[in-house]
């Protein structure tokens, strides 16, 4: 996954790509926040491999890096995301 890629995405289902398109419709509106959402994801999946393995090449193809990278949970991450901005 390739989160500017999917925020490209959003933007362009939003309508901000297009302007002149008028209204977007529901559905791409919804696809957009998933977009968003997943962009968002995976940054923070590589964010937290990268602080506890390491960055680089060599680094992304250890096992460990795709194992911690894997280990993030949806409903846990959205809970903390959720938690963070009430406080």
């Amino acid at each position: 996954m390739n989160p500017p890629d999917l925020i490209g995405s959003a933007r362009q289902r939003a309508g901000g790509a297009s302007p002149g398109r008028g209204r977007p419709r529901q559905t791409d509106l919804q696809r957009a926040v998933s977009d968003a959402y997943y962009a968002m994801f995976h940054t923070l999946a590589a964010c937290c491999a990268n602080l506890l393995i390491g960055t680089g090449y060599a680094a992304r193809r250890r096992p460990e890096w795709r194992q911690i990278y894997r280990a993030l949970e949806h409903g846990h991450a959205r809970r903390q995301c959720s938690n963070a901005r009430a406080n």
